[in-house]
């Protein structure tokens, strides 16, 4: 059986699947099994999985009608072998070396339950956003996911106890965005969460991501989960966010907020495509010419 079972689901990744599924096959650890769901893809993500499936006898490929991640990631969890399981989206990057690291880890702490890595936010195009700067501690990961940041752990980035995952249900499918959030917050009450702090995962920010596409049904998700894991730990569930956290934002905000990013990370290169494309789409804007004009005196 392999040490590792690593589980992703697909639903029209076509643009960055390649990627993907290659930072996999590339690990220098290769005890591990690679589960990928086909979720109902109307576009070339089935062609191409196929393909890797016939090259590479450690995947095992699912195609199934459209039924969403929740489901889709627990279907894949039943099917897993090993006893660790390694989540994977497919639109980012894995290292290298993470699954490596990560194993390493958890074989020298028998506390841990859950172990993340450090990540370089990239755009699109693979540009180099931002660094996260993740907490690293237990006690720092739970105070963040008990403010409703699933980002404490990024859940593409994570490698967990299957045993674990088992014990507490895998993930609960009344969540169809935040399943991560309820995920961890279930999981830190039956060990510890950590995180490494090598940079180990590419994590793409783009509009097609669910976190963008569903932010205010995800913020009423986010605020759900909460209710739950401050009741579980007699804590007073009374939870107010701002109500910024239920807009949905224009393309041309996404951009704005991603060049800010890149500026202080010091990737001008980055941050000045994301100006452009923010005055592309607010040409009459002072604040856009603004923007561009901070990407522009910086050499």
């Amino acid at each position: 059986m392999p040490r590792v079972s690593t589980i992703m689901s697909v639903y029209n990744s076509e643009r960055f699947l390649k990627k993907a599924v290659d930072s996999i096959l590339s690990q220098t650890f290769r005890d591990f099994e690679f589960i990928i769901v086909n979720d109902g893809s109307s576009d070339s993500s089935l062609s191409i999985l196929e393909k890797y499936a016939e090259q590479d006898s450690r995947i095992l490929l699912i195609n199934q009608e459209n039924i969403g991640l929740t489901k889709s990631l627990n279907k894949a969890i039943e099917l897993a072998n090993g006893d660790l399981i390694a989540r994977m989206d497919a639109d980012d990057i894995s290292l290298p070396e993470r699954f490596a690291q990560q194993v390493a880890y958890l074989d020298s702490y028998p506390d841990c339950v859950a172990v993340g890595c450090e990540v370089m936010q990239i755009d699109m195009d693979g540009d180099p956003i931002c660094q996260m700067n993740i907490p690293l501690s237990h006690e720092k990961i739970e105070a963040l996911l008990l403010k409703g940041n699933g980002g404490a752990i990024r859940h593409p980035a994570v490698m967990l106890r299957g045993e674990t995952l088992i014990t507490i249900g895998k993930y609960r499918e009344k969540f169809q965005t935040a399943q991560d959030l309820d995920l961890f917050l279930r999981l830190a009450q039956r060990g510890r969460l950590a995180n490494l702090s090598n940079t180990l995962l590419n994590y793409r920010l783009h509009l097609d991501s669910i976190n963008f596409a569903k932010y205010s049904i995800q913020t009423q998700n986010i605020i759900a989960v909460l209710k739950e894991a401050y009741r579980d730990r007699s804590l007073d569930d009374t939870i107010k966010f701002p109500s910024w956290r239920f807009k949905n934002y224009q393309p041309w905000e996404h951009h704005r907020t991603w060049t800010n990013m890149a500026l202080r990370a010091g990737n001008v290169n980055t941050a000045r495509k994301h100006a452009f494309l923010v005055l592309s789409q607010k040409p009459v804007s002072r604040h856009s010419w603004k923007l561009v004009f901070e990407t522009l005196k910086i050499f």
